[in-house]
């Protein structure tokens, strides 16, 4: 009896150190593979910044897990496309109630003639935005936008407002144009342009841009004196950009053109 009990001791001390053995072998420890929410800036996906995802290391290092902060762009289960630093606080914190609202296009009562362009693109309605979405009164324009995928149509949206009489162009180059552009939800932390194209009888010119538009209306001002075909414009074009799949309101007001 005695060498068959030796041997089972013996098989009882191998079988103990292949659990052990084969554990640290199959499962590596979240620290050095895995990660657990990280907050990376660049890799996996779930992280607390706007570019984050899974986990990983500081600088979206190998294998990220999953979880993390809900805040992260593109992270995984529950992330949000907004960046956590970003300011949620919208412009009805502001009383512009006192302000003459008397610039060229208002939207007080309508829309003043805006329309979608024809065809493909990632604005899909234009209505009148009510307060608190207006730097002015009780109206703005309110532009629909779905943007989606990396090119083609549907990364850029255009609403066009006519200027001249049954489609005739008025004269804008001794004019300074001021326009102010804010979103809902934020946009910040995201790629979202605006700009004012003058559609002439000779181009397309850039009128002004505002690159980062957020919560708070956005004013920008710029003088058409130098721009060429002011002088023959048919109708100013608000056109808006966004690679990254932006999905919310754009709101216009106070379009003063003087």
């Amino acid at each position: 009896m005695r060498p068959f009990i030796a041997r089972l001791v013996v098989a009882s001390v191998l079988a103990g150190s292949c659990l052990v053995g084969c554990a640290n072998r199959g499962m590596v420890a979240p620290s050095e593979e895995t990660g657990s929410g990280g907050s990376a800036s660049l890799g996996g996906s779930g992280g607390t910044v706007a570019l984050g995802g899974s986990g990983g290391s500081s600088t979206g290092g190998k294998g990220g897990g999953t979880g993390g902060s809900s805040t992260g762009k593109g992270g995984g289960s529950g992330g949000s496309n907004v960046d956590a630093s970003c300011s949620l606080v919208t412009d009805a914190l502001s009383d512009h109630s006192t302000t003459s609202c008397n610039a060229t296009y208002s939207f007080e009562r309508t829309t003043d003639g805006a329309t979608l362009l024809a065809g493909s693109q990632a604005f899909t309605a234009v209505s009148q935005g009510t307060t608190p979405h207006t730097y002015c009164g009780a109206g703005s324009l309110a532009i629909t936008a779905t943007f989606s995928g990396t090119s083609g149509a549907t990364t850029k949206g255009e609403v066009d407002i006519p200027l001249g009489v049954d489609g005739g162009s008025v004269d804008l180059s001794g004019k300074t144009l001021t326009v102010h552009v804010s979103a809902n939800p934020v946009a910040c932390g995201e790629d979202l342009r605006f700009k004012v194209i003058l559609d002439t009888a000779s181009g397309s010119p850039v009128a002004l841009s505002i690159n980062t538009v957020t919560s708070n209306f956005s004013t920008a001002s710029a003088s058409l004196a130098t721009v060429a075909g002011a002088s023959a414009t048919n109708k100013l074009a608000l056109e808006a950009f966004s690679a990254s799949g932006y999905t919310g309101t754009i709101y216009v007001d106070e379009i003063n053109l003087q």
